[in-house]
């Protein structure tokens, strides 16, 4: 098994390295809605309270609160949006999105983004957990144009 030192840095492929960008924006959720974060950090502290009642062990009792966390990523951590010639990534914490161009079978607008969906029926049952939904930071023009140019492009190549 092959490691890595300690010191090196070690990072997940990047849309930039293997395609040309086409456009690239970050959004930070916690930003707008910072009087939210007291009531994460107190359901945060009652669930490890919780857990320290119920496992009596330290190691155990953090394991739900990284649950925790880790659930609320996108609005705790800054989401980093990619549009490449390829397809459309959506990066915060440790989860990564992506969709092909020509994968995306249904975009529709919403009021603060663009969900690209691979499931051509929008009320369908899984529609909501598939797909990449690209949220607006000010660039609400650019992003509409970037994706119906993009998705035009995939069309006709295929």
């Amino acid at each position: 098994m092959l490691t890595a030192p300690r010191d090196a840095e070690v990072s997940l492929p990047c849309p930039s390295t293997t395609d040309e960008v086409v456009s690239a924006w970050t959004v930070h959720l916690l930003r707008g809605r910072a009087a939210r974060l007291p009531r994460i950090l107190v359901c945060a502290a009652f669930v490890l309270v919780c857990g320290l009642l119920l496992f009596h062990n330290p190691l155990l009792a953090s394991l739900p609160v990284l649950a925790l966390l880790l659930s609320l990523s996108e609005f705790l951590f800054p989401v980093r949006y990619t549009l490449t010639r390829r397809g459309a990534w959506a990066r915060h914490g440790l989860m990564t999105l992506e969709i092909a161009w020509a994968d995306v079978r249904h975009a529709y607008l919403a009021p603060d983004g663009i969900k690209l969906s691979p499931i051509v029926k929008p009320n369908a049952r899984l529609e909501p957990l598939r797909g990449v939904f690209l949220r607006f930071a000010g660039n609400e023009e650019a992003v509409i144009a970037a994706v119906r140019r993009l998705r035009e492009e995939a069309s006709a190549d295929a």
